[in-house]
């Protein structure tokens, strides 16, 4: 999150903790009050929309691995956030990992593939 954006959020103490560590806008609602309101009135709703979005993308990937969350939750965010089209999606995101420079040493890459077993 960038700092000084704002966050929707639910009561939860962590959120609050966010809030004022990033300086975010607070837009905090009642969760229990929001079950009793119908859909277009519901605050909530868009955020427990994509979490469940979310968490079915997750399930759905054999491939999933916790240790790996930070790479899934980037790759969300694009399919989110990104561009109109799938084709802008698929554009930005080789775009944008050529513009990130990590060097790995040869010593370091051919020590990482002989204890992976390849």
């Amino acid at each position: 999150m960038a700092p000084e954006s704002s966050l929707v959020h639910d009561l939860e103490p962590s959120h609050r903790i966010l809030v004022g560590r990033l300086h975010l806008e607070s837009e905090a609602h009642n969760a229990k009050a929001c079950l009793r309101l119908p859909d277009d009135r519901d605050s909530l709703r868009r955020i427990d929309e994509g979490y469940g979005l979310l968490k079915k993308s997750l399930g759905a990937h054999g491939g999933f691995r916790t240790s790996d969350i930070q790479g899934w939750l980037d790759l969300w965010w694009v399919s989110r956030n990104v561009g109109g089209s799938m084709a802008e999606r698929v554009a930005w995101l080789p775009d944008r990992a050529m513009r990130c420079r990590a060097t790995l040493g040869c010593r370091d890459y051919h020590q990482k593939k002989a204890s992976s077993g390849s």
